[in-house]
């Protein structure tokens, strides 16, 4: 929710000056915003907007099990362990007399 709907949301119980002083807007800005014709949201929007509920309102949604306990990444990830600990004890450090 933007500042200026905020201050349209809640003019019944407070003044439009005394909300604008609390968010650091103009009054001025927010009654030529009143003005403006309203926008309608680009196509790419309501698309995201659609995708973001379609799961579950998260950004990223969890991998399937069956590729979190696939063998593959089991092995890969052992490989790589492997391979991490082999170049940790190559870098032996070297004391200059």
């Amino acid at each position: 929710m933007s500042r200026y709907a905020f201050i349209a949301a809640c003019t019944e119980p407070w003044p439009v000056q005394q909300l604008c002083r609390v968010l650091a807007v103009s009054s001025a800005g927010y009654y030529q915003r009143r003005q403006r014709p309203a926008i309608a949201p680009a196509p790419w929007q309501m698309a995201a907007q659609a995708a973001f509920s379609r799961h579950a309102r998260r950004y990223r949604t969890r991998p399937p099990l069956s590729l979190v306990h696939s063998p593959f990444l089991l092995d890969h990830f052992r490989l790589f362990l492997l391979n991490h600990l082999r170049f940790d004890r190559l870098q032996i450090p070297y004391d200059k007399p």
